[in-house]
């Protein structure tokens, strides 16, 4: 079987130890289940917990409705604006941003998260992107998926988790 190695790119390019475990991160948020939308982010942030410090992140995200189509995802592009993502049909968001934030309050107050970094040459294997919903065909999700470093420092009464992309390299 292959070793999985990484190399940080966002790191400084160091390199983590062969045998590196990566956990796999996998979530729905939907919005529009307001009786369980607490709970459903307070099972995704205890996923973070005891990490490696490195994630295979695959998280899915469906607004209220599709007349509001609001993801509470935020792009922060090169020059410091931001703007509220939306989708309007299957694509790959654009790589204007370089960094996106979720806001899950008032609903859940203790998770900050970002996702510093836009899915490039430097990182393949990062996607944000607007995909067709088979459960519900008139409403798009929005999926962040890819290898990150996470990055979580303790506020009072939430943690701040960033995310950075890494690149793996899968070698014998």
């Amino acid at each position: 079987m292959r070793a999985l190695t990484l190399i940080l790119g966002c790191l400084l390019g160091t390199t983590a130890q062969a045998g590196t475990t990566v956990k796999s991160i996998n979530q729905t948020i939907d919005y529009s289940l307001t009786e369980s939308i607490s709970e459903q982010i307070l099972e995704f942030h205890g996923k973070f917990a005891d990490t490696d410090h490195v994630v295979y992140l695959n998280l899915t995200i469906l607004p209220a409705d599709h007349e509001s189509a609001d993801y509470r995802v935020t792009g922060i592009d090169k020059t410091g604006k931001a703007s509220k993502i939306a989708c309007d049909g299957f694509e790959r968001i654009k790589p204007e941003y370089g960094s996106y934030n979720f806001v899950f309050n008032p609903d859940y107050n203790h998770l900050l998260l970002s996702i510093i970094g836009e899915p490039s040459a430097k990182f393949p294997f990062m996607t944000v992107a607007c995909e067709y919903n088979g459960a519900q065909p008139s409403i798009w999700q929005m999926r962040f998926s890819g290898y990150f470093a996470v990055s979580t420092i303790g506020i009072p009464a939430a943690e701040d988790v960033e995310l950075r992309p890494v690149t793996p390299i899968i070698g014998g």
